[in-house]
């Protein structure tokens, strides 16, 4: 019997294939050429990947950070992820047959935004601190799991590895 780490690998998970999903979100965001939603489609494999593998960790005690968090900077990733939950029979059917379960988005309330906004207009480099503190573990979690290509084109440049 398969075991769940190779049943749900991300070898499999990338081999997903929705040419009809990818192609429209092109259409529906034209700043995105089909070969740059390609490319985005494979980053959103891997990021929701990433997460279920994070919740299967979380399962067998490993040590994980609280949650993986859609930062500015995925803001991409985020686009086509809500593109994704659009058609949710195809995004149910990607979730329980590659990843084991249905990755849930959650998205932050207003008052959480309002309270960085606040954070951020009195206090900058408070703000700033607190979001690096925040980021650290899913940097170190997500470098680990997916490597430091994934997480410079994620992210920019940077040291990701305390």
């Amino acid at each position: 019997m398969e075991d769940k780490a190779s049943a749900f690998s991300k070898e499999k998970a990338l081999s997903f294939s929705a040419p009809d999903l990818v192609q429209s979100f092109s259409q529906k965001n034209p700043r995105y050429s089909l070969k740059e939603s390609e490319k985005l489609f494979e980053d959103l494999k891997l990021w929701l990947w990433a997460c279920a593998q994070r919740t299967r960790d979380q399962e067998s005690e490993k040590d994980v950070p609280p949650t993986l968090t859609i930062s500015p900077e995925l803001k991409n990733i985020d686009e086509l992820w809500h593109h994704f939950l659009e058609s949710p029979k195809e995004y149910k059917f990607f979730c329980e047959k590659y990843l084991g379960h249905t990755v849930e988005h959650i998205t932050l309330t207003e008052e959480e935004l309002k309270s960085f906004r606040h954070l951020c207009e009195t206090n900058p480099e408070a703000a700033r601190r607190a979001r690096q503190d925040e980021l650290r573990p899913q940097l170190e979690y997500l470098y680990d799991l997916l490597g430091p290509d994934v997480l410079r084109r994620w992210y920019g440049s940077g040291n990701f590895k305390s």
